[in-house]
């Protein structure tokens, strides 16, 4: 009966350990969600990250002309608030991947942002 416990005990141990692991699930999937927004200029906007398996994120804001405007490269932003400078047609990029691998998945939004 004790070795029936030790052993239930010995997995249950187990288990937690690995369940603190923070290991990938599989290859990212990148994904933008912009909810009900409302690109106009002068005001923040957001985009909210919705992508899968990844610890890493790199956005990018883009103009018509393709010229850098933003990029943030974080473990910890999760998601963007980005202000509009101008109307106009924008890209808005973001890459995700995880940190032990070189697999990464990268999805582009186009945006045309008004005057309010």
């Amino acid at each position: 009966m004790k070795k029936i416990f030790s052993i239930t005990g010995t997995v249950l141990a187990l288990l937690f350990f690995i369940s603190c692991d923070k290991t990938k699930l599989g290859d990212p999937v990148a994904c933008i969600d912009t909810g009900n927004a409302d690109f106009k200029t002068g005001k923040d906007t957001y985009f909210m990250n919705c992508s899968e398996n990844f610890a890493y994120s790199d956005w990018k804001v883009f103009d018509a002309n393709n010229n850098e405007l933003y990029t943030s490269l974080s473990d910890t932003m999760r998601h963007l608030a980005y202000t509009f400078p101008n109307p106009g047609n924008y890209k808005v990029s973001l890459k995700v991947w995880f940190s032990d691998t070189l697999v990464n998945a990268q999805t582009e939004l186009d945006v045309t942002a008004v005057a309010p």
